[in-house]
Order: C-alpha cells, then sequence, then structure tokens
C-alpha cells in the first residue's frame, strides 16, 4: 500500500485492527526519492521525523513498523541505506523488512547488508531474481525478471546460512512474483515453499 506517514487517517484504524487480530508488524509503503526534484539530507530527516511518529503510535498498539528494502527510486533501498533511516529507533517498535532478491539487483551482498540490519531485523523476504541485458537507445539497458526460487542471482546457501548465525527466529515471507500458466499457480507456491523449507 502507500501508507507511510503516522498522520494519515489510515495509520490508526489499521494499528487498532492489527493489535486486535494479533498481527505485530505493519509493513509500510515506499518513500519514493526523485533525484531531480528533492535534496536526499533533507528527504532521510522527513522520513526520521515520520518513523519517530510511527514509534510512539508502535509502542501504543504493540504492533512493529516494519520498512522493505526495495531496488528502483525508493528510499532505503539497500542495508546501507536503510541502517541511516533506522538508526537510533527502537528496534522493538521499527523493524528492517529485508529482501535479498532486492538486495541482489542494487548490488548488496545480503551478508552484508545483513550485518548493518541485524538489529532491527524483522522480517526476511523470499523471492528470486535474474537481471537481463537488453539493448535500448543503442546501448545496454537492464530488465528484471522475477523467477522462481533457485533458478535467479540470489544465493540462498548464504542467506539462510547468515540467518542460522545470528539465530534468526521471525518470519520468512514467500513472495510468487514470477509468471506460471494459468491454473498452475498455487502447485508453483507449493514448490516454492518446499524449495525454502529444503534450505531452512
Amino acid at each position: 500500500g502507500d501508507l507511510i506517514y503516522p498522520d494519515d487517517s489510515r495509520a490508526l484504524p489499521s494499528l487498532k485492527a492489527l493489535a486486535e487480530s494479533g498481527i505485530r508488524n505493519l509493513k509500510l509503503g515506499y518513500f519514493v526519492y526523485k533525484p531531480r526534484e528533492d535534496n536526499y539530507l533533507a528527504y532521510v530527516d522527513k522520513i526520521r521525523r515520520a518513523f519517530d511518529g510511527w514509534q510512539m503510535l508502535s509502542r501504543e498498539y504493540g504492533v512493529k513498523i516494519c520498512y522493505h528494502t526495495h531496488c528502483g527510486p525508493c528510499m532505503g533501498l539497500n542495508g546501507a541505506a536503510l541502517a541511516t533511516l533506522l538508526k537510533d529507533f527502537d528496534p522493538e517498535c521499527i523493524g528492517a523488512y529485508i529482501d535479498p532478491a532486492h538486495l541482489a539487483v542494487n548490488g548488496e551482498d545480503f551478508d552484508f547488508a545483513l550485518s548493518m540490519l541485524k538489529d532491527h531485523l524483522a522480517l526476511v523476504a523470499l523471492k528470486d531474481v535474474l537481471m537481463i541485458r537488453e539493448e535500448k537507445n543503442g546501448h545496454g539497458s537492464v530488465r528484471l525478471d522475477w523467477v522462481r526460487a533457485g533458478v535467479g542471482m540470489v544465493d540462498w546457501t548464504l542467506v539462510f546460512s547468515e540467518l542460522r548465525r545470528i539465530g534468526y527466529g521471525g518470519v520468512c515471507s514467500v513472495h510468487c512474483e514470477f509468471e506460471v500458466p494459468e491454473g498452475e499457480f498455487i502447485r508453483a507456491v507449493g514448490k516454492e515453499v518446499e524449495f525454502f523449507r529444503k534450505h531452512l
């Protein structure tokens, strides 16, 4: 969704509903960065003010506010950038939703990102991706192809060995963003889950 600010009219009803349902994590939308318009450090300050408000609400409702490492024009797109946003916030209130596939696209090794985010680690996304070179305007361009786990760029042996090393016992969320023929999606989801359980 696009819920990113704590003064949004949807924030309190959402947190109340999550708390009443026993759901302890809320994934925010994305703070989109426009490099030709935005001042990076001013935007960092704006996001941290928003997280300050979220932290107060988190303490009131007992729901952790999580921000996802996502490639593209998103603030906090990798471990280094997200660590800057999360610095000094209470990990019980504000969490990192780390995504190995998006980190691979951004060129940041999983263990490198994890070392910066482990204290705030709340959620882990499980999906795989290939970067495919295409010709565009007479030179190289890249298209992202979200694929089944194990055929993409993510080093799952590294991911799960590092998660085991730090004793992570939280949620791993399987994202099935690949395309399959009609009628085969549920079976494909089962194969994804099987793959990740094997590597766990």
